[in-house]
């Protein structure tokens, strides 16, 4: 796999996981929704160089 590739997928994944994420989400799915968005745009990051950090989960 080369890293074209992987940009690639990058690319899939960021235009799945962009929408996931709320501005205010009111359910516990739409909280889990965006966490997994969050964590996986996270991954989109690292594949293009860039370092991210991910925000601890509110009580």
């Amino acid at each position: 796999m080369t890293r074209a590739d992987l940009l690639a997928i990058a690319e899939d994944i960021e235009a799945v996981a962009m929408p996931l994420i709320r501005p205010d989400p009111q359910t516990e799915q739409e909280r889990t929704n965006a966490r997994i968005a969050e964590a996986l745009l996270a991954i989109v990051a690292r594949l293009r160089g860039r370092s991210v950090e991910i925000p601890p989960d509110s009580p």
